[in-house]
């Protein structure tokens, strides 16, 4: 059986009790810091409830900052304490949202509640560097609850500076994160216990596989949400991922297709400048810096492709920063790759273990580097069974049925990209 994987994985051998339950790998906390430190926060979210508190200056909010919300079917409350300097901003809010019926002022206190048969329907008191909001959802209407829910929605982005939309990207950013290290912690188990015995081994990889599964969904989520993992932003930072976008007659296709497809993604207004692009090509369609490219911009984009010889069905993961590149093939047909470098001589076989660094303009074949013809061979093949090679890029042969093709990180200890075992 076969499973081909888009995740992070991590190779490295870790201790593991023969039965694994799941578990989740929970980061260190960071110590407190010192007076006159650099900004830290917490930041929850459920559908219950959410809590967002700053240590000293946040993005010139000053001061300490918390804010706690709880909603239930009977019931919303809001808390905010910080230091009063956007008072003015939040008291314009709710006069424009509550005016001034149920409004009673009084030593610089604005209070707005309502009773209804003896029972309080709903309360607001704002003072100085403080705001309670307090509703009775059994008594109040949907249209005065909903109300007080946005407000409470508007005075946490006065506060924070992020709306809605950012909250969620990190949300799933976050969560993409977390699944992708029990991924790795799971297979770091379950490459240790590659030699005991097969069937508990066959039990971790599926559980392995599942999380694998759970961490790449979540992942594509995040990035149709703009997200970038931290992984990911690692490599961007890493040398071995520079990009020169020179092609030196190795039928390397990226130089040709990238000054294009950043022409065309500036005329369709998908982004402000050539360095940062964050894109999610899949199968229901392109996500560009947290946007959806609509059908009708579609259009140039596949035709950009099919001119570079790239197939209709190339889906693909697409990060840049100012120097650097990390690209991830999706769909890429490995099988079809093997077949084809053995035909050429390029492998002998599927057995023995190979790294091929495909860069672009250079191949390295277990560190030693091949000729330029060659160079080109290989890129020719990658491209038809869509793969487009970049700085830093492997195809790994670990053993039967073992193969790997992406980013390694961590001398070895943890990949990027796709990831192909069978038994």
């Amino acid at each position: 059986m076969k499973t081909i994987l888009n995740l992070i994985i991590t190779i490295t051998i870790s201790c593991l009790a023969i039965t694994v339950a799941k578990a989740q790998v929970q980061p260190p906390q960071p110590p407190a810091p010192p007076s006159n430190s650099v900004s830290s926060h917490s930041d929850t979210k459920s559908s219950t409830s959410y809590n967002y508190s700053v240590n000293d200056d946040d993005k010139g909010s000053g001061g300490n900052v918390s804010i706690s919300t709880s909603s239930s079917d009977d019931s919303y409350s809001f808390r905010l304490r910080y230091d009063g300097s956007k008072d003015d901003q939040i008291k314009k809010l709710l006069y424009k949202e509550m005016g001034t019926n149920n409004l009673e002022s009084k030593g610089g206190k604005d209070v707005w509640i309502t009773n209804s048969g003896g029972e309080e329907v709903y309360e607001i008191k704002f003072s100085k560097g403080k705001l309670n909001m307090d509703v009775d959802k059994e008594i109040a209407s949907e249209t005065i609850t909903s109300k007080i829910e946005e407000i409470g929605k508007s005075v946490r982005t006065i506060i924070t500076g992020k709306d809605e939309g950012d909250r969620e990207a990190e949300r799933l950013q976050r969560e993409a994160d977390r699944l992708k290290r029990d991924a790795d912690r799971m297979r770091r188990e379950a490459d240790r216990l590659q030699q005991q015995e097969q069937r508990n081994i066959d039990r971790i990889k599926r559980e392995a596989d599942r999380l694998a599964r759970e961490a790449a969904r979540a992942g594509d989520n995040a990035r149709r949400s703009g997200g970038v993992s931290e992984v990911v932003k690692q490599l961007l930072n890493d040398n071995k991922t520079s990009y020169d976008g020179i092609e030196k007659g190795t039928a390397w296709v990226l130089p040709k297709l990238l000054p294009l497809f950043r022409k065309q993604l500036l005329t369709d207004g998908l982004i402000s400048n050539e360095d940062e692009i964050n894109i999610l090509n899949e199968q229901n369609g392109m996500y560009v810096n947290g946007v959806k490219v609509s059908n009708a911009q579609m259009g140039n984009y596949n035709s950009l492709f099919k001119k570079q010889g790239i197939r209709g069905d190339y889906y693909f993961s697409l990060n840049t920063s100012r120097n650097n590149i990390v690209l991830l093939d999706d769909n890429a047909n490995i099988e079809s790759i093997l077949v084809a470098l053995r035909k050429t001589g390029v492998i002998s076989n599927n057995y023995d273990k190979l790294v091929l660094e495909i860069n672009g303009n250079s191949v390295l074949k277990n560190g030693e580097r091949l000729s330029a013809s060659n160079v080109k061979l290989i890129n020719e093949i990658l491209i038809s069974e869509n793969v487009i090679p970049a700085p830093g890029k492997t195809f790994e042969i670990k053993g039967k049925g073992n193969y790997s093709l992406g980013y390694n990180l961590s001398n070895g200890r943890a990949h990027l990209g796709m990831w192909q075992m069978g038994r």
